[in-house]
């Protein structure tokens, strides 16, 4: 994956002017009205929703400075305020069943020359092994100025494996619904199936000798729609989730 460099930034109500914005509409409509994208320097290259009623900015330049201190936002009652950016994962493959989450850290704290420490790792998730299979795969996640030496030493030696790694980025997608942001637990929208589209589970599906057609794609008038709906690597609505998510991680 190619990461560009971005400058990511929200825009939202100000604590004395909360109750003029109902929702991320507004305040989106109050900025463009507000703000002169160049007299302020931002060239922007996605806008969408964020929460509280505020949006979040990607952009190729931007003056922050100036557009603090832009005349017409104050007026409108909005700021710009600080964007939590993500810390990056990894995943990393071939990892010994046997080894506890506390021992992978302290044996991944123990190869970093420059002294990250055990509290600087955190497991966030780690693959079910197969049948009869005595490894699996790890999700780690760590601090952004460690990321790239990470990545770059290639292996990593958990007990008595070397371990290959690279960059883990994942969206949280409804397997139910199809939609994203929730899991298929807590979903209340109307089922969808991943590989036909139609109105049953994809595990339940008895078209699997057909094309697949992917619900989301259509649904957002994409051309290429003979795809799964999980396809990464064909879902343009699943490529651009991603892409978004990519662009809120702090990668140093």
């Amino acid at each position: 994956v190619t990461i560009r460099k971005t400058i990511n930034l929200v825009i939202g109500p100000t604590d004395k002017a909360v109750g003029r914005y109902t929702s991320s509409q507004d305040t989106k409509d109050a900025v463009l009205n507000a703000v002169n994208p160049s007299k302020v320097g931002l060239r922007v290259s996605r806008l969408t929703k964020a929460r509280n009623n505020a949006i979040r900015i990607e952009a190729c330049e931007a003056d922050l400075d100036r557009l603090r201190a832009s005349p017409g936002l104050k007026e409108a009652g909005l700021e710009v305020k600080k964007n939590v950016m993500l810390n990056p994962r990894v995943i990393i493959y071939g990892v010994p069943s046997v080894l506890l989450s506390d021992v992978i850290r302290s044996q991944l704290a123990e190869q970093d020359v420059d002294g990250e420490g055990i509290d600087d790792i955190r497991v966030v998730y780690r693959y079910p092994a197969r049948q009869a299979k005595s490894y699996s795969s790890c999700v780690v996640e760590k601090r952004p100025e460690t990321r790239s030496r990470f990545i770059s030493a290639e292996r990593v030696f958990l007990g008595w494996s070397a371990c290959k790694m690279a960059d883990h980025v994942k969206v949280l997608q409804c397997f139910k619904c199809l939609s994203f942001c929730h899991l298929a637990a807590n979903c209340t929208k109307t089922v969808h199936c991943g590989h036909c589209s139609e109105d049953h589970e994809t595990k339940q599906c008895s078209h699997r000798d057909k094309p697949p057609h992917c619900f989301n794609c259509s649904l957002a008038k994409e051309t290429y729609q003979s795809h799964s709906a999980f396809d990464v690597n064909k879902c343009n609505v699943l490529k651009h989730r991603i892409t978004a998510k990519i662009h809120r991680i702090n990668y140093g």
